[in-house]
């Protein structure tokens, strides 16, 4: 299995463990960590489940975490089977007069039908706070309450957005949208500069661009991506076809603008 198989091709898998291995960075894929050894309260060793020992002075743990909804529940509020909060296209909760934001919800996603969806990420967080913050004083009601739901004519829209970057290397990455369907690249994996683009159907509706050793960690390129999938283009076969030829961000834009 490669890395970030929600995200990354194989490919790409390839490009970035490649480049940590040459930074010094082992990657152990396929192994769970058993426990953790120590004295004194100081970790020394990580070990694996095959028996592996990686010595080590300190541990970043990334395990996830499941929401504590049980609350929420016995309040009556609508949640999913994870324990996410259900709120409508204006961040209501089944509860009147209560809204939900940030990484605990689940709101309908424009780019998936409607389909509820989380965000865990920093973005939503803010622009799900602002927008429940304005609907608040706003003075609307609640999701059971039709009439004033219907009087409100703005609705949540946020377009999922996933990075990284490490400055000293020059390396940055930027993913917007949705990563389902059939995956074009235009650019040189290997070499660290390339887009990919996600098209289900004939619409493009996820896209990636990496950057290696640029200044500006592709900040203008960035742009360009977040523009193309706001555009929701609906793509010919003769611009599938044309995706492979055109060498950056901008003659991909102005290809779909025909």
């Amino acid at each position: 299995e490669h890395l970030l198989p929600h995200l990354f091709t194989a490919e790409m898998s390839v490009f970035f463990e490649r480049l940590w291995a040459e930074k010094g960075v082992a990657i152990i894929k396929g192994h769970e960590v058993a426990r953790f050894e120590g004295m004194v309260g100081n970790v020394t060793t990580a070990v694996l489940e095959d028996g592996q020992e990686l010595a080590c002075d300190i541990c970043v743990v990334g395990i996830g975490s499941v929401p504590n909804a049980e609350l929420l529940r016995e309040a009556g509020v609508k949640v999913d089977g994870r324990g996410a909060v259900l709120v409508d296209e204006e961040l209501r909760t089944s509860a009147r007069d209560v809204w939900a934001v940030g990484d605990v919800v689940a709101f309908p996603a424009k780019g998936r039908g409607g389909e509820q969806r989380q965000q865990e990420h920093v973005t939503h967080a803010r622009a799900s706070g602002a927008f429940a913050a304005k609907a608040m004083a706003d003075g609307a009601g609640s999701v059971g309450d039709a009439a004033q739901s219907a009087q409100s004519g703005e609705v949540y829209t946020y377009l999922p957005m996933f990075y990284s970057r490490v400055d000293a290397w020059g390396l940055s990455w930027r993913f917007f949208g949705e990563a389902v369907g059939e995956v074009k690249v235009v650019g040189d994996v290997q070499s660290g500069t390339f887009s990919a683009f996600w098209i289900q159907g004939s619409a493009l509706i996820g896209a990636l661009h990496c950057t290696l050793g640029a200044s500006d960690a592709g900040e203008g390129g960035f742009a360009v991506l977040r523009r193309i999938v706001e555009s929701k283009a609906e793509l010919s076969a003769a611009a599938l076809a044309a995706f492979s030829l055109c060498p950056s961000l901008e003659e991909v834009e102005a290809l779909l603008a025909k």
